[in-house]
């Protein structure tokens, strides 16, 4: 239901449907099903093809949709949020880890 909005081209449509996939999220199940359906290659796709400076609001809304997976795989495994790097990046998709690390490349 919410892929259709992720491969459209207009920015704003694509940032409200990663807006309303965070909102979806809350359980480390939710994002271990949002795993199951490669939504995670679309949100990589989003983050990488987007270079015109214009549009960043979908951009920021796939980092935004990134934090948050961590945050609810963190916080069902430990209520610390310092030991968040060292548990979150075993549940973590890994197309998603590649994305952050080309970004900070």
């Amino acid at each position: 239901m919410v892929r259709g909005p992720l491969l459209v081209n207009d920015k704003e449509i694509r940032a409200s449907a990663l807006r309303i996939l965070r909102y979806c999220l809350n359980t480390p199940d939710d994002v271990h099903r949002f795993e199951d359906t490669c939504l995670p290659t679309i949100v990589v796709r989003i983050i990488d093809t987007n270079y015109d400076e214009n549009s960043f609001e979908d951009r920021v809304q796939a980092l935004k949709l990134i934090r948050w997976t961590v945050i609810c795989i963190c916080t069902q495994i430990t209520h610390n949020f310092r030991k968040l790097l060292t548990v979150a990046p075993i549940y973590l998709p890994t197309c998603l880890i590649t994305a952050l690390i080309s970004i900070i490349n």
